[in-house]
């Protein structure tokens, strides 16, 4: 079924949302506007209109030349990339509309995953040099967007629009599901490693006394676990040594005169590990008679060797295999990025084509083009573009963004759909 020509009232389908992709970004990615500072993340659009005399070098020497104020030869690498606009199956009006609807949802999804992607990536690896694998080789960012070619192997325009579309969000979800599943796993590790290791964090109020007594050879014999007796490990502060040794005999009649002895163990606060040997039926009193007067706390003695071993053993283990899968991640984040990043070049302009035939009819004649806006110009340059492209009998007041015009949309006589990435010294590209 082929469309014949498309005329509405419905501005919703000629309005361009032009919402600030950076203020999008930390919405949907959580992504502080600090980090997206650092990354140097700039807007980048592409740009639909109608051909000029019917002619695309026409239309482009118009954007040169009048929005840009240079001549098209002097425009920075701004060259044809093929499209073959031909090659796209037509649909009905309300397929138009409801491919519209769908792909600015997955757009906006797709972009909020990339930079998750490149966040964990650049978490694990600041320094990253971000490249694309496509069916023509490995290249910078840069380098795939200026020699893009639509890739028919992997999203072939002979399906339908809707078909199409649909491909392309089975292998975006795909790939989002891989770096999921990928992230969690080792999130768990991690998990795991950390659960051991707070074992051994602190002082030693808190953490197991077996690290310290294995590693310093403490000799297990040394401690008494007999019918009527039992040695506890009290946890002297630096503060409290003297007074410790001229009090613990006295706690209780049940503690064995001069039985308490530093094991020459001292912790990063200061506190050290000395013995302590008591009748079994007066623990508790002396345990609470120490903390209270003392301010010296008695600990049961921790001496597993077997378990102190497996535990040693685990945690080298699990280091190792977070070490691969921090690696393994790192370099499934790139392959991974460079996958969603194709997806997203092909979603733009999939985009760009549906709202173009929704404007123009078939068969498509439009022009297409990508532009980054010159800092401090947007506005100039946007107003250039209407001057270019809106009806000479116009009011072009009609026209702006949807603050200066006072409407809930952007509203441009010509398609304008943004994307964000971490590329630099790109300027326009004709498509």
């Amino acid at each position: 079924v082929y469309v014949c020509f498309f005329f509405s009232s419905r501005r919703r389908h000629t309005r361009q949302r032009s919402v600030s992709w950076a203020r999008r970004c930390v919405q949907e990615t959580g992504i502080n506007a600090e980090y997206m500072g650092i990354q140097g993340i700039m807007a980048y659009y592409f740009l639909g209109t109608p051909l000029i005399d019917g002619n695309e070098d026409s239309t482009w020497n118009a954007i040169c030349t009048k929005a840009f104020g240079v001549p098209s030869a002097q425009m920075e690498l701004g060259f044809h990339i093929s499209v073959d606009r031909e090659k796209f199956r037509n649909a009905t009006v309300d397929t138009l509309i409801g491919l519209t609807d769908a792909m600015q949802k997955i757009d906006s999804n797709l972009e909020g995953t990339i930079r998750k992607v490149e966040k964990q990536h650049r978490d694990l690896e600041p320094k990253w040099d971000i490249r694309i694998n496509s069916n023509a080789g490995e290249m910078t960012m840069e380098k795939y967007i200026r020699d893009f070619m639509w890739e028919d192997s992997k999203f072939p325009r002979s399906k339908t629009l809707p078909e199409l579309l649909h491909l392309i969000q089975d292998k975006i979800n795909h790939l989002d599901n891989d770096i999921k599943k990928q992230i969690s796993d080792y999130t768990d590790m991690k998990n795991q490693l950390g659960a051991l290791a707070k074992k051994q964090e602190g002082g030693f109020l808190t953490k197991d006394l077996t690290e310290p007594l294995m590693e310093n050879h403490i000799d297990p014999k040394m401690f008494l676990d007999s019918v009527n007796l039992i040695s506890l490990i009290a946890v002297v502060g630096k503060n409290q040594v003297k007074a410790w040794e001229s009090q613990y005999e006295f706690l209780d009649e049940y503690v064995v005169p001069r039985s308490s002895k530093p094991l020459g163990i001292t912790d990063k606060e200061g506190n050290q590990l000395w013995t302590i040997v008591l009748f079994k039926r007066s623990v508790e009193v002396v345990m609470n008679k120490a903390k209270a007067t003392a301010k010296v706390f008695l600990r049961h003695v921790e001496y597993n060797e077997a378990q102190y071993k497996e535990e040693k053993k685990k945690r080298a283990e699990l280091s190792a295999k977070i070490d691969q899968a921090q690696a393994d991640l790192i370099k499934n984040c790139e392959i991974i990025y460079s996958a969603l990043f194709e997806c997203l070049m092909h979603i733009k302009i999939l985009r760009t084509h549906v709202e173009c035939v929704l404007r123009w009819s078939v068969p498509p004649r439009y022009f297409l083009c990508l532009y980054r806006p010159i800092p401090g110009k947007e506005k100039k340059t946007i107003a250039n573009l209407i001057s270019i492209f809106s009806d000479a009998k116009e009011d072009k007041g009609m026209y702006g963004t949807k603050e200066e015009i006072g409407e809930s949309e952007d509203y441009f006589p010509f398609i304008l759909i943004q994307m964000g990435i971490t590329i630099h010294q790109l300027s326009l590209i004709h498509i």
